[in-house]
Order: structure tokens, then C-alpha cells, then sequence
């Protein structure tokens, strides 16, 4: 059983360490927009990194606890202050329907088996969009 332990801690360092050098690597992407792709995931390092650091507080002590307190805790921190931005913000009001400058946009999936192309196109043109996005159109 000790074996066992031993395993899934080694696995939970890792993956704490891993969520902790993703999240500070991902802070990078203000300066370089190569390590900007790595904020795309912080909702998932967030996540990731609470395991660690649960399992850390539940089933270990000594130094392998406060290898993962201190892992998780900066894999948690790092990731969060990725993703607070989102939620802290004020939410804006949206823009009545009738404001100004407003920009229409229509996205629409041809799919392949369509076979009403004369339908299709007439609502399309109907739809007057300032900006049109046609996913699928592979014919």
C-alpha cells in the first residue's frame, strides 16, 4: 500500500509541477506572443492544479506535503490570476437593438449534403450581414 502512496505522489508532484511552470510560462505571453497560446488553458491548470494541492493537504505530511502545497498553491495562484481578469470585470450593458453602428454578423454551417443551394443562397442574401462566415463550404 505504501508503494501505491508513494506512485500517486510522484504523480501528483509531476502534475503540479507541470500546472505551476505552465501557468508562470503562460504570464510570458504578455511579452512574447509565443507563450501567449498557454493562457488558453488556464481554466484547465486551475483545475489541474487543485489536485495536487487537495491531495496534498488530505493524505500527505512532512516534505512531500509541502512540496505539493507549495506546487499546487503556485500552479493555483499563477492560473488564477489568468483567469480572475474574466470574472472581475464589470459586465457591460448590452447595445439596445436599435443603437448605432452596428455590426451584423451571420455564421453559417453549409454542411456538404445540402442540397437546397438556390434556398440557401436567397436566405443568406436576405440576411444583409456586414460580415458572413460560411463554415463547411466545401464545395
Amino acid at each position: 500500500m505504501e508503494q501505491i502512496r508513494s506512485v500517486v505522489t510522484g504523480l501528483m508532484v509531476l502534475v503540479a509541477l507541470g500546472c505551476a511552470g505552465w501557468a508562470v510560462a503562460a504570464h510570458g505571453g504578455r511579452w512574447n506572443v509565443r507563450l501567449d497560446i498557454l493562457t488558453h488553458f488556464a481554466p484547465m491548470l486551475l483545475a489541474a492544479a487543485l489536485f495536487p494541492l487537495g491531495y496534498g493537504l488530505l493524505f500527505e505530511h512532512g516534505w512531500p506535503r509541502a512540496i505539493l502545497l507549495l506546487l499546487g498553491g503556485v500552479g493555483v495562484i499563477a492560473a488564477g490570476l489568468l483567469v480572475a481578469p474574466e470574472y472581475l470585470r464589470p459586465r457591460s450593458e448590452p447595445a439596445s437593438a436599435d443603437a448605432p453602428d452596428q455590426l451584423k454578423l451571420v455564421q453559417f454551417n453549409a454542411w456538404g449534403r445540402n442540397i437546397r443551394h438556390g434556398e440557401t443562397v436567397a436566405w443568406l442574401a436576405a440576411q444583409d450581414a456586414d460580415i458572413l462566415i460560411i463554415e463547411e463550404a466545401t464545395r
